[in-house]
């Protein structure tokens, strides 16, 4: 069938005009004391958000595995791609201590020779570090970026956050002037 474009001049479409949310800029800010925060030793339990220095060895049915025995590894609790049980087994360990992990790998594991089996790790934690986070101050905005300041840092990162809103705005305003002359076509 033939199409027939219709009335496309004169299209009134509304186009938004973004606003940089300031939690937007104070997560991005987080986002980047996260990147340059030390992690250092601490005599105490470990909780969430703790890296523990540990030594471990796997076994499945009573046989070690490849790929299942590691040397001071370094590991985050509360991190996404631990295995079911690792997080829970260790919270509140301290160095020196020893654990037994029991954990089932995913069905959708990789390396496939292990996906669903069960397995047994004999974990050694040698130290616990916790993280610390630099303070948000003029030095850390002269660390983290060219800027001198946590002002300009701040006025720099919203810039760039207005720029992606500003695109996304414009895609959308686009897209949305498209749809209005489509629904003028027969």
């Amino acid at each position: 069938p033939e199409a027939k474009l219709g009335s496309y001049t004169g299209l009134e479409v509304g186009r938004a005009e973004p606003e940089v949310p300031e939690e937007a800029v104070n997560a991005e800010l987080e986002r980047l004391r996260e990147g340059f925060g030390s992690l250092r030793p601490v005599e105490r339990a470990a909780r969430a958000g703790d890296s523990l220095l540990v030594d471990y060895r796997g076994e499945i049915d009573g046989e070690p595995f490849e790929g299942g025995e590691a040397r001071d590894f370094l590991l985050e609790l509360g991190a996404e791609g631990l295995l079911e049980g690792f997080d829970e087994a260790l919270t509140g360990a301290q160095a020196g201590d020893e654990r037994e992990v029991q954990v089932r790998f995913p069905d959708d594991y990789r390396p496939e020779r292990l996906a669903g089996k069960d397995a047994t790790f004999k974990v050694g934690v040698k130290e616990v570090r916790e993280k610390q986070l630099p303070e948000l101050d003029d030095e850390f905005a002269a660390q983290a970026s060219e800027f001198d300041t946590l002002a300009e840092l701040r006025e720099d990162i919203a810039a760039k956050i207005r720029e992606a809103l500003e695109h996304r705005a414009e895609d959308e305003f686009r897209q949305a002037a498209v749809d209005a002359a489509v629904e003028q076509a027969t």
